[in-house]
């Protein structure tokens, strides 16, 4: 009996929160972020992969899928909009990744890769971190931006930057 290989399968979570898109790095970090996810899929030409975007909630856009053209259209046209809750939820992006692995490929080497400034603002459960590990997810988290930080930019703001509740301006560091 031939053995049969588990095939690799990879989930790109790309943060599309406001924060990235605050300029620290070269245009923005979301754009670095999208650079990233390019080249990731570029060096695994026979991995499944699927993508994820999230801020508050977490979306699957593209399910696990070798079609990486379709799956580098979807990844040019991904930006804020695409999630409708604000904020940074880590764990929801475990949460949804495990459960899209679970229905998808179950019984392959699955690994979740984060690209992401890092700023979580949501109060994440180290519980679905262990599940995680218990699972045998591999997830490898990507910091994109810089330590000094930047301010986000806001079109409609004042000096066209974000401001908090307080009225000031927001610095965001990686």
């Amino acid at each position: 009996t031939a053995a049969v290989a588990n095939g690799r399968n990879l989930i790109i979570a790309i943060d599309v929160s406001r924060s990235m898109e605050t300029a620290d790095v070269t245009p923005s970090r979301l754009e670095e972020a999208r650079s990233a996810a390019y080249e990731l899929i570029d060096a695994l030409p026979t991995d499944k992969i699927g993508l994820m975007v999230f801020s508050g909630e977490a979306d699957l856009v593209v399910p696990l899928t070798y079609d990486h053209v379709a799956l580098k259209e979807t990844l040019q046209n991904i930006n804020r909009e695409w999630v409708a809750t604000g904020g940074t939820n880590f764990g929801r992006v475990l949460q949804r990744a495990m459960q899209d692995f679970e229905r998808s490929a179950p019984d392959g080497t699955n690994a979740l890769v984060i690209l992401s400034d890092g700023e979580d603002t949501m109060d994440t459960s180290a519980t679905l971190a262990k599940e995680a590990r218990e699972k045998k997810l591999l997830v490898i988290t990507v910091g994109i931006g810089t330590a000094a930080g930047g301010a986000i930019p806001d079109p409609n703001g004042e000096n066209g930057l974000w401001q908090n509740a307080e009225g000031k301006h927001v610095i965001s560091k990686l």
